[in-house]
């Protein structure tokens, strides 16, 4: 009997010591396996945001651009068989509810009917958001022909 006190209850409590440390390691590993889980989720949402981020800063650019947007709306006003007579770009003051800062956009185009609706179709499948405000029609100063002059009040955004 004194042989087991001896030898192997300290074993025993050896044992019992490595199987403690044992299921704390097991409880480590399990935590450890549950947090490289949650990074790969997070690395997977994160690069499908990135693809949206990306998509976004096309449409709502990360800075002023305001030479981007004359080329845009000029680019816009020639195919759409228009012809850009005026355009003027004043920044919107900041407010600290809306995410987006703003422009104003004034521009006055001048052609034909169809050429105007062509126009504002084109405005509208921009890839660059414009918001359309107001447009005013009216007939060209030019009596002898039937040319239409609009004005077109916009606001462009941008996010710095």
């Amino acid at each position: 009997m004194l042989t087991f006190w001896v030898l192997v209850m300290p074993e025993h409590r050896k044992i019992s010591e490595f199987e403690a440390a044992i299921q704390l390691r097991e409880a480590e590993l399990n935590e450890r396996s549950e947090i490289a889980k949650k990074i790969k989720e997070i690395t997977k949402k994160s690069q499908d945001r990135a693809i949206e981020i990306s998509n976004l800063a096309l449409i709502v650019p990360s800075k002023k651009d305001v030479a981007e947007l004359i080329s845009a709306i000029d680019r816009i006003s020639t195919i759409s068989g228009m012809q850009l007579a005026q355009i003027n770009i004043q920044p919107q003051p900041d407010t600290p509810t809306d995410p987006f800062n703003g422009m104003t956009v004034n521009a006055d185009v001048s052609g034909e009917f169809g050429s105007v609706r062509t126009f504002l179709e084109n405005l509208e499948q921009n890839i660059r958001l414009l918001d359309v405000e107001t447009v005013q029609l009216s007939p060209s100063s030019e009596a002898s022909t039937s040319a239409l002059k609009m004005s077109i009040q916009a606001k462009s955004y941008f996010l710095i």
